[in-house]
């Protein structure tokens, strides 16, 4: 079967061998949650193979989490299971990355301040302030982050920018 008769599907062979299963050191390695994903949305393997324009063989093999699938490949699977491709890829421990946890809270206390700045409906107000407290008790250096600038950093009237205490020569070099 060549592929010209099936524009969008890849050749057989090479579906194949990209969804074969990894093995030896890095056998225990999981790639992907695509079979979590799957089962957890009740769509039926047949149905995604069939929407992916592959055999339930091979996307049986697909989505085993130790199948190191291609990026086109991943992507197709997050097109039929219609979920971003974060969720369907496995975390090697960014959910316990306290830099990125701490970024993300800060944030969150950043948005929730600017709610609490310009909310002008009494329940707005209550929600933002409990959610401004609960992130103090999650992190309690949260408690005196300003909200988000309202435009962008201000200059004072004085303030042109460094831009205006350099000097540029006037040669360009390579014009010549």
């Amino acid at each position: 079967m060549s592929n010209s008769s099936y524009p969008n599907m890849p050749a057989i062979h090479e579906t194949i061998a990209a969804a074969v299963p990894a093995t030896g050191p890095q056998e225990q390695r999981r790639y992907h949650r695509i079979a979590e994903v799957r089962k957890s949305q009740g769509m039926s393997l047949t149905w995604c193979a069939k929407r992916l324009g592959i055999s339930t063989q091979v996307a049986r093999l697909q989505e085993q989490p130790t199948t190191d699938l291609t990026i086109a490949q991943l992507n197709a699977w997050r097109e039929v299971l219609d979920v971003p491709l974060a969720e369907i890829l496995e975390h090697w421990g960014i959910e316990n990355d306290p830099i990125r946890n701490r970024a993300l809270l800060l944030k969150t206390m950043k948005t929730a301040r600017q709610i609490q700045k310009t909310a002008q409906e009494i329940r707005i107000k209550r929600m933002a302030n409990t959610l401004v407290d609960q992130l103090i008790t999650l992190m309690p250096e949260l408690e005196f982050v300003a909200p988000w600038p309202d435009i962008g950093q201000s200059h004072e009237d004085r303030g042109f920018g460094q831009a205006l205490y350099r000097s540029f020569g006037t040669e360009m070099p390579g014009l010549e």
